[in-house]
């Protein structure tokens, strides 16, 4: 089964449901981070995790990402969308 969860960045609410995936379905499982924390997250205390975990895949770091990441979703069983 291949799931992927796309959403702006991953943070602190979606890490232990992606973290879960993992165990259950391993390399199933992707995030799709579509752009950078914002520096007002920072300072509120977020951490930058979008670069932190192998499994997330940021579509702004090129074009080999973003295509990476259009292939994830294309052959995905499930797509999760955040808001």
């Amino acid at each position: 089964m291949k799931v992927v969860f796309i959403s702006n960045f991953i943070n602190h609410h979606q890490l232990p449901f992606s973290e879960e995936m993992i165990r259950l379905i391993g390399d199933g499982y992707r995030f799709i981070a579509t752009e950078p924390i914002a520096q007002e997250r920072l300072d509120l205390g977020y951490e930058d995790m979008n670069h932190k975990y192998d499994f997330v895949v940021c579509t702004y770091d090129g074009e080999e990402q973003n295509r990476l990441a259009q292939k994830l979703i294309d052959d995905a069983d499930i797509v999760i969308q955040g808001g």
